[in-house]
Order: structure tokens, then C-alpha cells, then sequence
């Protein structure tokens, strides 16, 4: 799916929830590809729509829209802080709060998995000019604070600075 499907599965799942739960609201995270093409970083579609944290009571609604909300493994991947730095969606909805990380969180998680579509997007990333050095030199290093292992943070920082430190 492209970003203009994207946003209609998200405004049409909004309508779907506000009727079901009048009155109550919800956060999403997404992550991955489907937050690159929010941020207007890639143009290439997605087959699902990764979501790192969604409430419980709609969660299985999710699903049938082609959103993967068993991605917890991946919250690995991301700084322990990122939280502090997600973007909400510019979108109008009336019972989800979408939000996306920062184009730096974002990056970081990109380095640890390191896939070949990851390669891609971190390219994009880079072409676009998107991100802010200074906030993604301070992320990357405060990235160590929820690394698994030393040695996996380690080859985070090597390939960081293989790709942006040219």
C-alpha cells in the first residue's frame, strides 16, 4: 500500500473504533516502512503497517486492516527513551492518536536490524536530509543505555558511522 491507502485504512480503523468505543481514545505507534511513507521518506508500498504499541482493547481490529502489531520484538531495536520523542500524525481522527519515532529513533532501529530493505531506507533517509545530526548523534550514543548486548550496540555504532559519517 502506498501513503494515500495507508492514511485511508488509518482514518477508516479510526471510524471503525469510534463507533465501537464512543468517547474513548487510543495511541499507535508505527514504525517501519509505514512510518517512512508518513514522513514522506519512501514512496515504495508496504504489504503491512508495523505498529511497535497499540492499546489492547483494539488490537485485534488492527489486524484486518493489514496492521502487524506483533512486531514487540523490534522494540528492541529502538533507544529505551524513544517514547519521548514520537511525532503524532498529522491526520484527523476522532478516536486514534497515531504517532510515529522520530526520524532518529527511526534510523537507529534501521542500523540494528539491518535488512536489505533497511539498507534502502537508510539511503532514502540519508538523501532526504530529514534528520537532525546533532539529536541523532546524541540518540545513537544514548542507545547503549538499552542495548541487548555491547557487541550487538557496537555494530549499531560501526555501521552509524559507515553511513552517516562519511
Amino acid at each position: 500500500m502506498n501513503k494515500k491507502e495507508l492514511e485511508k485504512r488509518m482514518i477508516e480503523l479510526d471510524t471503525i473504533t469510534y463507533d465501537l468505543y464512543p468517547g474513548l481514545t487510543f495511541e499507535c505507534v508505527i514504525v517501519g516502512g509505514g512510518a517512512l511513507l508518513i514522513k514522506d521518506i519512501i514512496s515504495r508500498g508496504t504489504l503491512d503497517v508495523d505498529v511497535l504499541e497499540v492499546s489492547k482493547e483494539v488490537e485485534e481490529l488492527f489486524a484486518g486492516f493489514d496492521f502487524n502489531t506483533r512486531v514487540k520484538a523490534v522494540l528492541d531495536c529502538f533507544p529505551y527513551n524513544y517514547e519521548d520523542r514520537i511525532e503524532l500524525v498529522s491526520l484527523k481522527t476522532k478516536s486514534i492518536l497515531y504517532y510515529t519515532p522520530s526520524i532518529e529513533d527511526l534510523i537507529v532501529s534501521k542500523l540494528y536490524a539491518y535488512r536489505g530493505k533497511d539498507i534502502e531506507d537508510l539511503e532514502k533517509i540519508k538523501k532526504s536530509k530529514k534528520y537532525n545530526r546533532i539529536l541523532l548523534d546524541r540518540i545513537v550514543t544514548e542507545a547503549r543505555l538499552s542495548a541487548i548486548t555491547e557487541r550487538r550496540y557496537l555494530e549499531m555504532v560501526d555501521l552509524y558511522n559507515g553511513f552517516f559519517k562519511e
